[in-house]
Parts: C-alpha cells; sequence; structure tokens
C-alpha cells in the first residue's frame, strides 16, 4: 500500500487565495524564520513568513519577506541588514540575535504595499515598514526608563496615555 491512501472525494476542493490584502498597518507575528543560500549559490537570506493577525477579516493571510545578510553585493548587505534590524527592533529584539527562531511568535506591526514589479499579472504585497505594537513599545519605554537611571528595576516606570488594548487603527 502507497503511503497517502488518500480519497478525494471525502474531501471539498478548497482554492489558494494569493490575492494581495489591501495596502496599510496590520497586526501580524512570525510563523517561519530560516536562513537559506541564494539562489546564485553566493550569499545567504533570511527568508520569513508572516501570518496576519488583524484586522479579522484578513487573519491567517500569510506575507512573505526576506533579507540579505550574505551577498556578494556590499549594498544588498547593507539593505538587508537595515531591514533586519528595523524588524529586530520592532520585535523588542536589541543587541544580538543568535538563531533565527528568536524572532518567532511575536506581534508586529507591518505595512504593507502592493507590488507588481516582479509580475504584474500577479501582484503581491510587500512590507515597507516595521513598527512595534503598542504593548512592545510600552515594554521598550519601561527598559529605557529602567537603563537610563529614571526609575530603579521593579519600580513603576512611567506610563504614556496608551489604551489598555493593542488595537491598531486600520
Amino acid at each position: 500500500m502507497g503511503d497517502l491512501n488518500f480519497n478525494s472525494d471525502e474531501h471539498k476542493p478548497k482554492d489558494r487565495d494569493f490575492t494581495p490584502v489591501p495596502e496599510g498597518e496590520y497586526k501580524a507575528w512570525i510563523t517561519e524564520a530560516r536562513v537559506v543560500s541564494t539562489k546564485a549559490g553566493d550569499g545567504k537570506m533570511l527568508k520569513v513568513t508572516l501570518e496576519l493577525l488583524e484586522p479579522v477579516e484578513f487573519a491567517r493571510k500569510k506575507v512573505f519577506d526576506m533579507f540579505n545578510i550574505q551577498n556578494p553585493s556590499a549594498q544588498a548587505v547593507e539593505i538587508g541588514l537595515g531591514q533586519l534590524s528595523a524588524l529586530c527592533k520592532a520585535l523588542g529584539k536589541s543587541g544580538i540575535v543568535e538563531d533565527s527562531s528568536e524572532l518567532l511568535n511575536i506581534e508586529v506591526v507591518v505595512k504593507l504595499k502592493i507590488d507588481d514589479s516582479y509580475d504584474p499579472s500577479k501582484p503581491q504585497n510587500k512590507v515597507v515598514k516595521y513598527s512595534p505594537t503598542k504593548a512592545t513599545q510600552r515594554a521598550l519605554d519601561k527598559l529605557a526608563a529602567i537603563t537610563s537611571g529614571v526609575v530603579a528595576p521593579g519600580e513603576a516606570a512611567p506610563v504614556d496615555d496608551f489604551p489598555d488594548d493593542d488595537d491598531v487603527n486600520f
């Protein structure tokens, strides 16, 4: 007997929807991150899969991004590492990130545009900006207050006028 043993008559066919979501800001998290070799084999890139969390009508939609981390082109590396730095800071990761798994399952706000430069018949979303969620920003502000000596560890740090929820205005 084979290893699949699947009866297609027992399941409804499902189409895969690769239609890009409208341009705007979305709450998301990284569900997959891995370092891979470039197509040419002369460099490395970090590929990430983001899953949208909010707004609810786009929840579970996937968006992809990649960052050049080794490349014969110094400019490509400079751009890639700058974008990766923006992502790490938006995730609340400062300093050294040793493993791509450290980027997983942390909420972040992504600003998306629709890009059809690769293939006009197949537009796709492109991440143009990463920002911390309000909860991450509050934690970063508290850490900055502690490290700057404004408050001692264990004391309450000044709180902004952030609402208790972490909704992104869409």
